[in-house]
């Protein structure tokens, strides 16, 4: 389970340094920043049980979402990224089927 306080006040990995340039690209920070912040925002609308009118985006929005790819501290590390979706979309799984 991952709630929505979780996830705001997580510390993503950054691609920086000669590191992230060797290790290839990975996903333009602001636009998974936006993406998140939105999942939060339906996180928590999901938790203090108000409408759907407050849902900011749903799991099929997140299993098609694509974001650029940029090197440098720009970017998110990419594995860390899909992998932190997956846990959003199975939690708003959880909560779309039982609404």
């Amino acid at each position: 389970m991952i709630r929505s306080g979780e996830l705001r006040a997580m510390e993503l990995p950054r691609l920086s340094g000669i590191g992230g340039f060797l290790r290839g690209p990975g996903f333009q920070a602001d636009e998974v920043d936006e993406v998140l912040r939105r999942c939060a925002d339906t996180l928590h609308a999901y938790e203090m049980g108000l409408s759907h009118s407050n849902m900011s985006v749903t799991s099929d929005e997140l299993v098609t979402q694509e974001f650029r790819y940029v090197r440098g501290s720009q970017a998110y590390d990419a594995d860390a990224i899909d992998d932190l979706l997956e846990r959003i979309i199975e939690q708003l799984r959880e909560y779309e089927a039982s609404s």
